[in-house]
C-alpha cells in the first residue's frame, strides 16, 4: 500500500511537470502567433508595393517583343554594316585590281615602243660582231704567220750557218788531206830517188836522166791517216751538201712565208697595229649586247600578246566595279534603313533599357522585388498558421495535460486515503 502510494505521489509530480510545461509551450504559442499577426500584419500592409511590382512586372514584359525587335533590328543592322564593308572592300579590291591591269598595260605598250628599234639594233650588233670575228680571226691568222715567220727564221738562219760551218770544215778537211797526200808524195819521190841509178829509167817517167833528184827526209804519214783524212772530207763534203740543201729549202720556205706575211700586211693595213686582245674584249661585250637585244626581241611577241591579254581583261574589270559601286550603294542604302528601323523602334523605350542586357537584369531586379514581396506575404500567412496550428495543439496538449494532473491528484488522494486506512487497521 505504501509503495503504491508512493508510485500515485510520483505519477502526481510527473503530471504536475508535464502540465507546467505544456502551459508554458502554451503561453510561448501565443506570443508567436502574436509575433506573426503582427508580421501579418505588416505584410499585408506593404500590399500597394506588391501591387505596384507586379504592374511594373506586367509594364516591362509588355516591352519586351520590342526589346527583342530592337535586338533583331540591331544584329540587322550590324549585318547591314558588315554587308557594306564588304561591299567597299570589294569594291577597293576590284579599283585596285582595275588601277593595276592599266598600269600593267601602260608598262607594256612602253616595252613594245622601246622594242621597236631592237630588230635594227640587232642586225646592227650582228654586223659589228661579224666585223669584230673576222679582225680577230684575221689578226690571229697574222699572228701565227708571223710566229711562223719568226721560226722560218730561225731554221733557216740555223740551216745556213750550219752550211757555212760546215763548208769551213771541208775546206779545213780537204786542206789536210791534200797535205798529208803531198807529204805522202814527196816521201815517196826522195825514196824513189835514193834509190835511182845513172842511166837506170825512172819507175815513174822512165826517163834515164836524173837531173833534180828529191832531197830530203820528211816522215811519210800513214796510209791509215791519209784513209781517214779522205773519208773526213767525203763525209763532210756529204753533210755539206745535204746542209746546203736544206739551207736553200729553208730560204724558200721562208721566201713564201714573208710573202704571205707581206700579203697580210697588206690586207689588214692598220688593223695589224691593234692588240688583238682588245678586239677579243669588245667581241665579247658586243656578244653580250647581241644576246641582251636578242632576248628583248624574243619576248616582244610576247610581250605583245600580254598588251592584247591584258586590254581583254580591262573592259569586265571596269564593268565589274561598275557592278561593285551598284552592290555598295545597295549596301548602304540598307544600313541607311536598318538604322531608321532601330531608331524608330528605340523611340518607344527608356534609353536605359534599349539593349537586351539592360532591359533582362531591369525584368529580372523588379521580378525579383516582386517575388520577395510575394514571398515575404505567404511566408507571414505561413507562419501564423504554423502558430495557429501550435497554439491549437499547445492548448489541446494543456488540457489533456490538466486532465492527466487531476485524475493523478484524485488517485494519490485515494492511495493516501488507503494508506491511512490501512494504518488505521493496524493500530497506528
Amino acid at each position: 500500500i505504501e509503495s503504491h502510494r508512493n508510485q500515485r505521489r510520483q505519477e502526481h509530480v510527473d503530471a504536475q511537470r508535464s502540465l507546467g510545461n505544456y502551459r508554458t509551450q502554451e503561453e510561448l504559442a501565443a506570443r508567436a502567433l502574436k509575433e506573426a499577426h503582427e508580421l501579418l500584419v505588416h505584410e499585408q500592409a506593404r500590399e500597394p508595393l506588391r501591387k505596384q511590382a507586379e504592374a511594373d512586372c506586367h509594364r516591362l514584359e509588355i516591352l519586351s517583343p520590342k526589346v527583342e525587335a530592337l535586338s533583331k533590328a540591331a544584329e540587322q543592322l550590324k549585318t547591314a554594316e558588315v554587308q557594306l564593308a564588304k561591299a567597299q572592300q570589294a569594291k577597293d579590291n576590284q579599283k585596285h585590281l582595275v588601277t593595276k591591269c592599266r598600269g600593267d598595260i601602260t608598262r607594256t605598250q612602253k616595252l613594245i615602243d622601246e622594242a621597236s628599234g631592237l630588230l635594227a639594233k640587232e642586225q646592227e650588233l650582228k654586223g659589228e660582231l661579224r666585223e669584230l670575228n673576222s679582225i680577230h680571226k684575221a689578226l690571229a691568222k697574222y699572228t701565227g704567220q708571223k710566229t711562223k715567220h719568226a721560226g722560218l727564221q730561225k731554221d733557216a738562219k740555223a740551216s745556213g750557218d750550219l752550211a757555212g760551218s760546215l763548208e769551213k770544215q771541208l775546206a779545213a778537211a780537204r786542206k789536210e788531206a791534200d797535205a798529208l797526200q803531198a807529204r805522202w808524195v814527196k816521201s815517196q819521190a826522195a825514196v824513189l830517188a835514193r834509190s835511182l841509178k845513172p842511166g837506170q829509167p825512172c819507175p815513174v817517167c822512165g826517163g834515164k836522166n836524173h837531173p833534180a833528184l828529191a832531197h830530203g827526209r820528211a816522215e811519210a804519214p800513214e796510209e791509215e791517216e791519209i784513209s781517214q783524212a779522205i773519208e773526213n772530207v767525203q763525209r763532210l763534203d756529204r753533210e755539206w751538201s745535204e746542209a746546203r740543201s736544206q739551207a736553200e729549202k729553208d730560204s724558200a720556205v721562208l721566201a713564201v712565208a714573208e710573202g704571205a706575211l707581206k700579203a697580210m700586211e697588206e690586207e689588214l693595213g692598220e688593223s695589224t697595229r691593234q692588240n688583238p686582245s682588245q678586239i677579243a674584249k669588245r667581241r665579247d661585250k658586243t656578244e653580250t649586247d647581241l644576246a641582251e637585244v636578242q632576248k628583248q626581241t624574243g619576248v616582244l611577241a610576247e610581250t605583245k600578246k600580254k598588251l592584247v591579254d591584258l586590254r581583254d581583261e580591262e573592259s569586265p574589270l571596269d564593268n565589274h566595279l561598275s557592278g561593285l559601286d551598284a552592290k555598295l550603294t545597295a549596301a548602304t542604302a540598307r544600313v541607311a534603313a536598318a538604322k531608321e528601323g532601330l531608331q524608330t523602334i528605340a523611340n518607344d523605350l527608356p534609353e536605359e533599357l534599349r539593349t537586351p542586357d539592360t532591359f533582362s537584369m531591369a525584368l529580372a531586379k523588379i521580378r525579383s522585388s516582386r517575388d520577395a514581396l510575394v514571398l515575404a506575404l505567404e511566408t507571414a500567412q505561413n507562419k501564423e498558421r504554423e502558430v495557429a496550428s501550435a497554439i491549437e495543439k499547445a492548448t489541446t496538449q494543456r488540457a489533456a495535460s490538466e486532465k492527466t494532473f487531476e485524475d493523478a491528484s484524485n488517485h494519490l488522494k485515494k492511495a493516501e486515503e488507503e494508506f491511512l486506512r490501512a494504518l488505521s487497521e493496524e493500530g497506528f
